[in-house]
């Protein structure tokens, strides 16, 4: 089933990417019977950037994905009780950790810049993959750590316990990371 999820995506990026979008499941009568409820079998951590929406890039309609967004694509408490609560009662299977190109909250860490406001928690959650990246003291390139962020929260929900851990473990929940190229359009798996 996973599989067959990652590829129904896989090909709706490939539509977008070569510009053939077929804008499925957005027509009045499906967004009815979308409306009495409808399972959610994949779910997406992306980052908040306007240009990186999930249902536009995977060529998506609704219903179909079960989106969390916050800059950066941080596994924060709140994004891992909301993916708790979709593989629970939604049936969701597959989750994907989406980072982008030229990330500005991964940039913001990066520059180790002080930061105004509430913006130092988001900094303070994609540090440890800046420091991973860096070496002698020299500060890595912003795409090098926008990978290690996805990787680093892919892990992060993997052992969240006690039931994301348990359903990677033991029920085939699969979590997975990708980056999206904001100049080509086109999906990285990682």
């Amino acid at each position: 089933m996973t599989t067959q999820l990652l590829n129904e995506l896989l090909l709706g990026n490939q539509r977008f990417a070569r510009g053939a979008t077929l804008h499925p499941h957005q027509d009045p009568l499906y967004r009815k019977e979308c409306a009495k409820g409808r399972p959610s079998p994949t779910a997406v951590l992306a980052c908040s950037d306007s240009r990186v929406s999930p249902e536009i890039i995977f060529d998506q309609g609704l219903g179909d994905l079960f989106v969390l967004r916050v800059a950066g694509n941080i596994a924060s408490n709140m994004v891992l009780a909301s993916l708790e609560y979709a593989v629970e009662h939604l049936g969701t299977r597959l989750i994907i950790v989406l980072g982008h190109s030229n990330c500005g909250a991964v940039t913001a860490a990066v520059s180790g810049d002080q930061v105004p406001g509430h913006i130092g928690n988001l900094v303070e959650f994609i540090q440890p993959s800046v420091s991973k990246c860096t070496s002698n003291g020299h500060l890595p390139q912003v795409n090098e750590v926008v990978r290690e962020n996805v990787l680093h929260n892919m892990k992060n929900i993997r052992k969240a316990e006690p039931i994301l851990s348990k359903l990677t473990e033991e029920a085939g929940l699969a979590v997975m990371g990708a980056i999206y190229h904001l100049e080509s359009g086109k999906i990285e798996l990682l």
